[in-house]
């Protein structure tokens, strides 16, 4: 499966969205606080919606 997504930040967050190329699975999040220190937060965070992975948190959705 192929997921499209882009991320933006400003002081104290960062924002992101992605999608399968279809369209029809859509996602969007938002992380408050300092800049993680490399992206492993948020692509946990695409993993566990897209892949049945854990999440950031270690939980399962």
């Amino acid at each position: 499966m192929r997921i499209h997504g882009k991320t933006g930040r400003t002081n104290g967050a960062l924002s992101g969205m992605a999608a399968t190329e279809d369209g029809n699975h859509r996602m969007a999040f938002n992380i408050n606080g300092d800049w993680p220190k490399d992206a492993s937060t948020y692509v946990g965070v695409v993993e566990a919606e897209f892949c049945d992975s854990p999440g950031p948190a270690g939980r399962a959705r």
